[in-house]
């Protein structure tokens, strides 16, 4: 066993529990990707917090089970940093939301916008999210699970606004950058489709009350400029 420790997600595991299961696609990456058994140790999170040191007890046909033998973190509930991002091909799509999560968002929009390629969300594609941000998650060392909402159009994005202290949006037109970084506070940021906001779009992001932002004097892609605005709203930040 290296000392690196591999990370497992198990949505029922709580502060006071001795042992822990580990199920579904978990077990199956534990036990016939990574091919661990007795003994091993491994890292596990719920998703809401909870991060847990564990040594496997036994790798069953169905399921694992680990003993828990340390509370690494009870990390408490995350200020929203929330991305909304217009609709990028699949491939597109997964990448901003792995290194999104990574770099610290706790919530993800789809947005439906007029340029979008994807024009809406195919069946299976809300878990497909899920599973990327799990993985991401685990991968980053988070104890926070980033929550995955279902798609939205510009109008309905828009009157969600009221839900956060402020909404920034990424914008190449825009002639600042983002603010110095303050005390953290419920976060919106918006960025549009690989083709861009139309201008009609932008002019009703706008007056809803977002602040649009320059992220670099090159043209980003959307998944790019995803990454660079999540990363500058998510300095100063603790650790999620």
């Amino acid at each position: 066993m290296s000392a690196h420790s591999f990370s497992f997600y198990s949505a029922d595991l709580m502060p006071s529990d001795p042992k822990v299961w580990i199920t579904d696609d978990e077990h199956f990456h534990l036990s016939r990707v990574l091919r661990m058994g007795t003994g091993d140790t491994v890292r596990i999170t719920n998703g809401l917090g909870l991060i847990v040191t564990a040594e496997i007890d036994n790798v069953g046909a169905k399921r694992t089970t680990a003993r828990v033998s340390k509370v690494e973190a009870n990390l408490p509930e995350p200020v929203p940093l929330v991305l909304a991002l217009g609709m990028l091909p699949r491939t597109h799509m997964d990448g901003a939301l792995t290194q999104c999560v990574e770099a610290g968002i706790t919530g993800f929009i789809p947005v439906v916008a007029e340029r979008c390629h994807a024009k809406r969300v195919t069946e299976g594609r809300d878990e497909r999210w899920t599973r990327v941000a799990i993985a991401a998650m685990k991968q980053s060392g988070r104890g926070w699970l980033p929550h995955i909402e279902p798609a939205v159009d510009v109008k309905d994005l828009v009157a969600r606004f009221a839900s956060f202290a402020t909404v920034v949006l990424a914008d190449a037109d825009a002639s600042t950058g983002p603010d110095a970084i303050g005390t953290p506070v419920a976060t919106l940021g918006i960025v549009g489709p690989e083709a861009g906001f139309t201008d009609f779009e932008r002019l009703r992001i706008k007056d809803g009350g977002a602040r649009a932002v320059r992220l670099s004097a090159q043209r980003l892609r959307a998944e790019t400029a995803a990454l660079a605005l999540v990363s500058m709203l998510a300095v100063g930040r603790p650790a999620v």
